[in-house]
């Protein structure tokens, strides 16, 4: 389904990406969640949420198993190998941390996270 960027203060999406279709939510289903519950669902499915109402902040987690001839559009990024081999090199390799929160894994994320935020916002207007 196709997206417009809206930067609207109260989306959390990288882009504040809405859909550009109408969503009939007649038909939607609720799945409500207590503290401490999480949701898994596919990347193809419309979803969405009220406003956080609670003082904790709300996490996203994101996993996504691809084979190693795929590569990121606009850039180059890191990737975990899952199994097997990677004879493509795509992306590069995230280095096995050497303890919990460890200063240079830490230091890692951050960059990757910097380039990663970079390709996403490659483009944007705002």
């Amino acid at each position: 389904l196709s997206h417009s960027d809206t930067f609207a203060a109260n989306n959390l999406l990288s882009r504040g990406q809405v859909l550009d279709v109408d969503v009939d939510e007649a038909e939607a289903v609720d799945l409500e969640l207590q503290p401490g519950e999480m949701s898994l669902h596919h990347v193809l499915i419309v979803h969405g949420s009220e406003p956080n109402q609670s003082d904790l902040p709300r996490h996203g987690f994101v996993i996504r198993y691809m084979p190693t001839y795929c590569k990121q559009i606009g850039g180059r990024t890191t990737a975990l190998l899952a199994r097997g081999q990677d004879s493509y090199n795509h992306f590069d390799p995230v280095p096995r941390p050497l303890a919990d929160m460890h200063p240079d894994a830490v230091a890692f994320r951050a960059k990757s996270n910097a380039v990663v935020k970079g390709i996403l916002m490659d483009g944007a207007k705002n």
